[in-house]
């Protein structure tokens, strides 16, 4: 169990400096030091290990159809057979209470209904991403998702739809899957392989982590600002 949080976290106070300087940029003010302190802290082994595993999924978005929900929803119908015990959570501001029915509508079709969760938005998504799996934006249209640097920075791998920002966020089969615009079968598909695949999870996990560091962090981005 050692190993393999040494594996994907790395050491603490190498961690903590690194996901300083992503989560500086990312999160902002004071919300920063406290989402700082619970990732470099996050017990990953524990979810991952569990004897009675079940698999997380996650988007935060607005509720509404730019955002695609229904694409992870009708996904996850496809896979059910083979996922046998996932989750969904949906968090966000529910903008379009005829696009919510619309989804629960596809829940009950699919029979996922009791595993489709809305939350409305939440105002600590910590104890949310200590619990993610894979975080997922088949949004229609992006300019460039925080959220999604925010579950790279957590070490969380990620699916999202080839529009806006997503790609430069994400690199494609590294720190995640980059997949078609409203392409319910090609996320079905890289949901899976990374369910039923535990070392992908971490390893793709790690590398989105090092990208948000690396790419997205405070300092990096002070040094561009800098050199112009």
């Amino acid at each position: 169990m050692r190993s393999a949080r040494s594996a994907f976290l790395g050491h603490q106070s190498d961690n903590a400096r690194l996901l300083e300087a992503a989560l500086g940029l990312v999160i902002g003010g004071t919300r920063k030091a406290i989402f700082f302190d619970y990732v470099c802290n996050r017990s990953l082994v524990y979810h991952y290990t569990a004897q009675h595993f079940v698999l997380d999924l996650y988007q935060v978005a607005r509720i509404e159809k730019l955002k695609g929900q229904k694409y992870l929803i009708e996904a996850c119908g496809k896979q059910k057979s083979k996922i046998k015990d996932f989750q969904i959570l949906l968090v966000g501001e529910i903008v379009d209470n005829s696009y919510k029915n619309e989804c629960i509508e596809m829940a009950i079709g699919a029979g996922i209904h009791d595993r489709v969760n809305f939350t409305g938005p939440l105002s600590d998504i910590r104890p949310v991403l200590n619990e993610t799996d894979i975080f997922v934006l088949p949004s229609l249209f992006e300019a460039f998702p925080r959220s999604i640097i925010e579950a790279m920075a957590a070490g969380i791998p990620v699916i999202a739809t080839d529009v806006g920002g997503n790609t430069e966020a994400i690199e494609n089969n590294v720190s995640g899957f980059i997949i078609p615009l409203g392409d319910s079968d090609a996320l079905a598909e890289k949901i899976y392989l990374l369910a039923q695949n535990l070392s992908l999870r971490l390893k793709m996990g790690a590398e989105a982590r090092n990208r948000a560091v690396n790419f997205f962090g405070i300092r990096q981005n002070v040094k561009k600002t800098e050199s112009l």
